[in-house]
């Protein structure tokens, strides 16, 4: 963003667009593991669970700049469990589309298929170029066909597993 500021020397629609196109080049390098996933209105009507849709629409008022102001943090995240087909992906695209925040779906099984250490270093990365992004919404579909198993499970899966439930995010 100050790069492109400092070449233009102002910042309008141009230079918005300009930044967009950055930071889908940027993906581009995460295209295997990260994919930004449009959201259709259609898609985001949400039958039932309604403590949830209410949850979320208490807490979206921590998003304001008031919030902040005051010192409130919102939540960092929201786990989702449940048997396939019972809406867990459908509640994140309703979450992203009640926040107006981008959805990235991040296929954890692509980053695990790597040498060992490669999937440490991926996962770093990855959170760097997240935290970059701004406030967005990621969707780890699937986490627990990767880290779910709790014995048997490889050193670098379970120091990937501390990297998801301790990362913070950035606090900006």
């Amino acid at each position: 963003c100050s790069r492109i500021i400092a070449m233009n020397k102002q910042f309008g629609k141009n230079e918005i667009q300009e930044l967009y196109s950055m930071r889908e080049k940027m993906m581009e390098s995460y295209n295997e593991v990260l994919t930004p996933v449009h959201i259709d209105v259609d898609e985001v009507q949400l039958g039932g669970l309604d403590l949830l849709k209410k949850w979320i629409n208490q807490r979206k008022l921590l998003y304001s700049p008031d919030a902040k102001e005051y010192g409130l943090h919102p939540p960092k995240g929201v786990v989702l469990c449940g048997p396939p087909g019972t809406g867990k992906s459908v509640c994140a695209k309703y979450i992203a589309y009640l926040l107006d925040r981008p959805l990235i779906l991040f296929n954890v099984e692509l980053a695990f298929k790597r040498h060992v250490g490669e999937s440490e270093e991926l996962l770093k990365k990855i959170f760097d170029y997240l935290d970059s992004l701004g406030e967005v919404v990621v969707l780890l579909d699937e986490i627990e066909k990767n880290l779910g198993e709790t014995y048997n499970t490889h050193e670098s899966t379970r120091r990937m597993m501390a990297g998801f439930l301790t990362w913070q995010g950035n606090r900006n």
